[in-house]
């Protein structure tokens, strides 16, 4: 059972029906759904970093995004994130 809130960190919170078989909470305060289980989202780190580092080595977008198979907004978006680090 969380302690708190995890957008607002308020401590009241109640039960709020379940995403399959995990338990959703809601947030007294903010109104926020969450549930304890974090998931897995966008594509993973190791790929992130291997398009930033092949677009610093001089890779074109277009190439990195096709090399990696994925978007060429992707791998922009990947390279912004990076820079402002």
């Amino acid at each position: 059972m969380p302690k708190c809130c995890p957008k607002c960190d308020h401590p009241h919170f109640v039960k709020n029906g379940f995403v399959g078989e995990t338990q959703r909470f809601k947030c007294k305060s903010c109104h926020y759904q969450f549930t304890t289980e974090q998931l897995e989202r966008g594509k993973p780190l190791w790929m992130k970093l291997e398009a930033v580092l092949l677009y610093l080595g001089g890779l074109s977008l277009n190439a990195t995004a096709k090399h990696l198979d994925v978007s060429v907004q992707s791998v922009l978006n990947w390279v912004r994130d990076f820079a402002k680090a």
